[in-house]
């Protein structure tokens, strides 16, 4: 009994502990002690991901400034806009800004399509997760995303890119084709020339704006206003190589350039290869209204724009390719995702010693089993053990008769 009461007290055992409709703090405070065998099954393994995720986005100024609204475009309209030089600020301003402001409005639709389907994403979790196993699972999904969701975007404005320059689509702008008067005798007396531009400004360098092919995608010159000239015909050069230059924009100087316009082959290209830094700048932006004054609109309608996490200096397409987002709110609630699981226990296993009840109970059990198996077994053992010695004294007693007789006869032998 001692040996066993030894052995009892110093051994142990692994026990099966159920907690019945845990608590988030409950569960939380077993995952501390318990994260390698704790196991809660949930009652909805499939789960929305609605049910636990916001994502909100903060856009760029630009896209609700008063530089896309309906009121600044009618403010750059000019019935005669297309009589200004083609690097004239005012040549080309209005379909820029009617461009940003579509691919603003284009940007935020991608953003609701897409959150749509992620929203309806399944998150398959047969067990109750951790809070930080969930955070950098969900984490990890929003980030493929926003890779996802801005390639599909990036991906779309370069196919109307190309479909623009590759197909060799007609500016309205004047921009990327020069249409000219050719001598009358000649059929048709109009000539359409895709334009390879020797432009003069500031100096007696020449800068080609060159509207060939795939380059008219990067092909670009500084913009700004030219007050010299009071109607533009045609472009500075009727084609590319062309020696037929127009004398009224040969070796012309730019009255004002802007800090961060640039005018491209397509309005397209103009825009994305600007910078908004003259938008954040009251100076500047004076200078553009000093030079627009056919409009009815006042100037102080418009207000410049703040900072943001994007310098001034930084092209429009740069702003573009990242949605235009300033900032990703992204709001995760693991009290939503514990209360969507609805675990209705939680099991863990853990080694224990034994107790001095369990101790105490499985002596006591030892007892009362030897009691009621000796209390039989003993008597019984002992009434065989009384026989057997019963025998081996009777064996004993009748040994020496035997001999004595024996002994006598071998006498009278």
């Amino acid at each position: 009994m001692t040996s066993f009461t030894l052995y009892i007290s110093l051994s142990s055992q692994i026990i099966t502990v159920t907690i019945s409709k845990p608590t988030q703090n409950q569960y939380e405070e077993l995952q501390i002690k318990f994260s390698n065998i704790l196991q809660c099954p949930c009652k909805d393994i499939s789960i929305a991901y609605d049910k636990f995720i916001d994502i909100k986005t903060v856009y760029h100024e630009i896209c609700s400034s008063d530089f896309i609204s309906q009121q600044w475009i009618n403010f750059l309209f000019h019935e005669n806009m297309s009589y200004y030089f083609q690097l004239d600020f005012r040549h080309s301003a209005t379909a820029m800004f009617h461009t940003l402001r579509i691919l603003c409005q284009q940007a935020q639709q991608t953003i609701d399509d897409n959150l749509i389907e992620f929203y309806s994403i399944q998150l398959i979790t047969p067990h109750l997760i951790s809070n930080t196993t969930f955070i950098i699972q969900i984490n990890s999904s929003f980030e493929m995303f926003k890779g996802e969701t801005l390639l599909l975007f990036q991906n779309l404005i370069k196919l109307f890119r190309s479909l623009a320059i590759n197909n060799q689509l007609l500016s309205a702008q004047d921009t990327n084709y020069a249409i000219i008067n050719a001598d009358p005798n000649d059929h048709p007396p109009i000539w359409m020339y895709r334009i390879a531009i020797q432009y003069y400004e500031l100096s007696n360098q020449s800068n080609i704006l060159n509207c060939y092919g795939t380059k008219g995608a990067a092909s670009k010159l500084p913009g700004g206003f030219y007050a010299n000239i009071d109607r533009y015909d045609y472009a500075g050069s009727t084609g590319f190589d062309s020696q037929m230059v127009n004398p009224s924009t040969s070796m012309i100087n730019a009255t004002v350039i802007l800090p961060g316009i640039f005018i491209g082959c397509l309005p397209m290209e103009s825009l994305l290869q600007s910078t908004l830094e003259c938008f954040f700048n009251k100076t500047c932006l004076n200078i553009i209204f000093s030079y627009i004054n056919h409009s009815t609109i006042l100037s102080n309608s418009f207000s410049i724009l703040n900072q943001s996490r994007f310098s001034p200096p930084t092209t429009i397409e740069t702003i573009m390719n990242e949605l235009f987002i300033e900032e990703w709110i992204i709001n995760i609630s693991y009290i939503q995702y514990f209360n969507q699981c609805q675990p209705s226990f939680c099991q863990y296993s853990k080694e224990e010693r034994n107790n001095a009840l369990y101790v105490f109970t499985m002596i006591i059990s030892l007892y009362g089993g030897l009691r009621v198996v000796l209390s039989s077994l003993i008597p019984i053992i002992i009434t065989f053990i009384r026989k057997k010695k019963q025998q081996r004294v009777s064996n004993v007693d009748n040994t020496p008769s035997n001999s004595k007789i024996f002994f006598i006869s071998n006498i009278f032998h």
